[in-house]
C-alpha cells in the first residue's frame, strides 16, 4: 500500500512539474499584463517605460483597474522586487496551487483513512479551469486555496484550540483578499464557527467569547479594511459586471449551459445529508456547509450582488464546494474504486493519457500560439510603424520592457498605441514610406490587411 502511495506522490510531482512548463509562456493576456502593471504601480495603458509606482499607486490603480479586493496585487509587488522575469512572475500563482494540492491530500486523509489521499490531488489535473488558471497572473490560484483552506477550516473546528483558531484566523485573513467570493464564503464558515462554538455544552460561556474572539476578530479587522480600502472606491453600489449573468435578470440560467447539473448535485448532496446517517461528523458538516454556500451564492445572484455560473472560475467555491464532497463521498462508497485506485498501473495509465491529452489541446491553445511567437517568426526592419489596439497594449508593453526577445523593432519610438480597436488603413497619420503592421486581435477580413501571425497583421496602403 505504501508502495502505491509513493507512486501516486511521485505522479502529483510529475504533474505539477510538466503542467508548469507546459504552460509557460512569456506572453501574458490582457488581465495578466494589466495585473502586472498595476502591481508595479501602473496600469494596463500607462506609457510605455513609465517609472515604477509605489504601494500607494498600487492600491489606488486596483481599485480603478481591477474587481477584486487586491491582496495579490500586494503580494505581486512585493515578489515582483525580486524580478520581472516571466518564470519567476508565473512562480508566484503556481504556487498557491501547488499548496492547494497538498493541503487537499491533507484534507482527504483526515476524512477517510481507506482512501489514497493522494488520488484526489490527481483529480484536481482533471478540472481545466484549475489548471489552466493555475499559472495564470491573476488570483485565481490564491482563492483557490482560500477555498480550500476553508474546507480545511470546516472539517477541523472540532480540534483547533484557541491558539490554532487565531492563527488559523490569519491565515485566513490573507487568503480572503484574493477575491470577493472568499469573503462571502469566509463570512459562511465564520457563521458555521459560531453555530459549533456556542451549541457546544462541554465549554464554558467565557471560552467561547474568547475562542470567538480568537477566531473572529481578525477576520472582521480585514473585512472593514477590504471595505474601507477597496470596496468603497472600487463599487460602493455593488454595481452588476457587464459580461456575467445574474438571476435576477435570467431565472434561466438555472437551465442554461449544463446548469442543471448544479441543482441535480445540490439535490443529491441534500439527499446525502438527511439520509446518509454512516457519515463521519466532520464529513456531515462539510456537506452542510456546502449546502449553505450553494444557497448563500445563488440568493446573491437573485438579489444581483454575485453572477450566476457554477462551471466558471468566478464561482471557484460553488465549484469546489459542491463537487468535491461528492467526489469524496462516491470514493468512499464504492469499495471497487477504492480498489483500483490502488492498483499501480493507474497512476502511470493517468500519466500518459495526461499527458498525450494536455500537449494536444495546448497545440492549439493561445498559451503556445499568440504575439510572442508572431514577433519571434516576423523579423520586422526597424523601418516600420507597429500599430496596437487597445486590448493588446498590455501585452505588448510587457514584452518589450520585461523581456529579451530578438524582435527587431525600435521600442518605443515605432509604436503608436491606439485608443480603441478600430484601426483604419485610412489613418492620415500613416507615414507611407514606412512598413506598416498592426498588433491586433480581431479577425479581419480585408484584403489590405495580410495576416502573418495569431496578432499580427502586416497593412498595405495601396
Amino acid at each position: 500500500m505504501t508502495k502505491f502511495k509513493n507512486l501516486y506522490f511521485y505522479l502529483i510531482i510529475y504533474l505539477l512539474v510538466y503542467v508548469f512548463f507546459a504552460l509557460l509562456s512569456p506572453y501574458f493576456w490582457f488581465d495578466e499584463a494589466g495585473q502586472i502593471y498595476m502591481s508595479l504601480g501602473l496600469n494596463h495603458f500607462s506609457p510605455p517605460n513609465s517609472p515604477l509606482g509605489s504601494i500607494g499607486d498600487v492600491i489606488l490603480n486596483n481599485n480603478k483597474y481591477n474587481l477584486d479586493p487586491g491582496g495579490f496585487s500586494v503580494i505581486l509587488f512585493v515578489w515582483l522586487k525580486a524580478s520581472t522575469n516571466y518564470i519567476w512572475v508565473r512562480i508566484l500563482p503556481y504556487l498557491f496551487f501547488i499548496i492547494s494540492i497538498f493541503l487537499l491530500t491533507k484534507i482527504s486523509k483526515s476524512l477517510f483513512s481507506n482512501i489514497n489521499s493522494y488520488f484526489f490531488g490527481i483529480a484536481v489535473f482533471l478540472i481545466p479551469q484549475l489548471v489552466f488558471r493555475s499559472t495564470e497572473i491573476r488570483a485565481y490560484s490564491m482563492d483557490f486555496l482560500s477555498i480550500i483552506f476553508s474546507i480545511y477550516i470546516v472539517i477541523n473546528l472540532a480540534k483547533l484550540n484557541d491558539k490554532h483558531l487565531f492563527f488559523t484566523s490569519i491565515l485566513a485573513s490573507f487568503l480572503i483578499t484574493s477575491r470577493y467570493s472568499s469573503v462571502v464564503l469566509y463570512g459562511i464558515v465564520a457563521l458555521i464557527f459560531i453555530f459549533s462554538i456556542f451549541f457546544n455544552k462541554k465549554l464554558s460561556i467565557s471560552s467561547k467569547l474568547k475562542s470567538s474572539t480568537y477566531f473572529l476578530l481578525p477576520l472582521l479587522i480585514t473585512v472593514c479594511i477590504i471595505y474601507l480600502v477597496t470596496l468603497c472606491n472600487q463599487n460602493p453600489n455593488l454595481t452588476k459586471i457587464s459580461y456575467a449573468g445574474y438571476l435576477i435578470d435570467n431565472t434561466n440560467l438555472l437551465f442554461e449551459n449544463f446548469n442543471w447539473i448544479h441543482l441535480l448535485s445540490i439535490s443529491f448532496l441534500t439527499l446525502v445529508y438527511k439520509y446518509d446517517n454512516k457519515l463521519p461528523s466532520n464529513f456531515k458538516t462539510f456537506v452542510l456547509s456546502s449546502l449553505l454556500i450553494n444557497f448563500v451564492f445563488i440568493s446573491l445572484s437573485f438579489i444581483g450582488v454575485y453572477p450566476y455560473c457554477p462551471f466558471d472560475e468566478r464561482n471557484l467555491a460553488i465549484f469546489t464546494y459542491t463537487y468535491l464532497p461528492i467526489v469524496f463521498w462516491f470514493t468512499n462508497k464504492n469499495i471497487w474504486l477504492t480498489k483500483y485506485i490502488n492498483y499501480p498501473f493507474i497512476p502511470l495509465l493517468f500519466a500518459i493519457l495526461f499527458t498525450v491529452g494536455f500537449n494536444k489541446i495546448l497545440s492549439t491553445n493561445w498559451r503556445r500560439n499568440n504575439l510572442y511567437n508572431d514577433l519571434l517568426v516576423n523579423k520586422i526592419s526597424s523601418n516600420s510603424i507597429v500599430f496596437v489596439e487597445k486590448d493588446l497594449i498590455p501585452s505588448t508593453k510587457y514584452l518589450f520592457e520585461f523581456t529579451t526577445g530578438d524582435y527587431n523593432y525600435h521600442y518605443p519610438k515605432n509604436f503608436i498605441f491606439l485608443d480603441d480597436n478600430l484601426f483604419s488603413v485610412n489613418q492620415k497619420s500613416i507615414n507611407s514610406s514606412k512598413d506598416i503592421y498592426l498588433i491586433s486581435n480581431r479577425i479581419i477580413a480585408n484584403s489590405k490587411y495580410s495576416k502573418i501571425g495569431n496578432s499580427l497583421y502586416k497593412v498595405s496602403l495601396k
